[in-house]
């Protein structure tokens, strides 16, 4: 029995390599297609693109099937409707941009903050599922290879406090850790968000620019600013909580307080 099974096993292994290497054959066609389109426009492609290309010497139908047919091979990766990603042969069925990318991409007018902004800052080291950004719009979530990306919608008062830095090649939005945390109370406030909050100002104390912080919170709601208030006097930052509770006093707390010592 331990010999049919082995056996057994070994068989669908060799059916299973057969069939993702018959998978993996591209007919000449497709791979004019492929190459010409990657040389073209990059390894983003839209199906109007396809067409512009091509559409003199395929029929749009016939485009259509090359497309079907190169997805359920995964030489294509569909990211929404009419979009697609080129992959190649150690990578099929998969995209590899970076999950910053992909939120910036589905959602422009949005920037990447909450835990997985935190993770991008050395800040969190647990395995995320779900990729939270900010956005100037409202946006259903997005779910791709496991991922779910999803949008919370902002005014524009609150859409600041995020650089454009670099990841695996291609340029992305990010929040800055110190705005990624504020995020998590005043977008998600929780008992978790809180603690988990709580938990970064106390373990990253050198790694957060306080006076970046303190500038944020002044342009915050004022329920934000008084959670702050006990989070940083809690992690032993008195006197940026003094600062804190001072603001909170005041309607509009004027700007030029934290970001002339953010300018020193």
């Amino acid at each position: 029995m331990f010999c049919i099974d082995i056996v057994s096993n070994l068989c669908y292994y060799v059916d299973m390599k057969r069939k993702n290497s018959r998978k993996a054959i591209l007919t000449q066609t497709q791979a004019d297609i492929l190459e010409e389109l990657t040389l073209r426009y990059g390894d983003i492609i839209t199906f109007d693109q396809i067409v512009k290309a091509f559409g003199e010497t395929y029929s749009r139908d016939y485009l259509k099937q090359v497309i079907s047919r190169l997805v359920k091979n995964g030489w294509l990766v569909r990211l929404r409707k009419g979009e697609y990603f080129v992959t190649d042969l150690s990578n099929l069925g998969r995209t590899s941009l970076s999950v910053y990318f992909l939120a910036n991409y589905f959602v422009r007018d949005s920037f990447v903050s909450f835990a997985q902004a935190l993770q991008y800052h050395g800040m969190h080291d647990q395995l995320l599922s779900t990729v939270i950004s900010l956005s100037l719009r409202q946006h259903p979530p997005i779910h791709l290879q496991g991922i779910t990306y999803r949008y919370v919608k902002t005014q524009p008062r609150y859409f600041y406090g995020f650089e454009d830095v670099r990841v695996d090649g291609r340029m992305v939005r990010i929040a800055t850790a110190e705005k990624a945390l504020i995020d998590m109370i005043q977008f998600h406030r929780t008992d978790g968000s809180v603690a988990l909050v709580a938990e970064k100002l106390s373990n990253y104390q050198d790694e957060l620019d306080l006076n970046r912080l303190v500038a944020y919170l002044a342009r915050s709601n004022r329920i934000t600013r008084k959670i702050f208030v006990n989070l940083l006097r809690q992690a032993g930052f008195e006197h940026e909580s003094v600062q804190v509770q001072q603001m909170t006093g005041q309607k509009n707390p004027p700007l030029q307080y934290n970001l002339a010592r953010m300018a020193a």
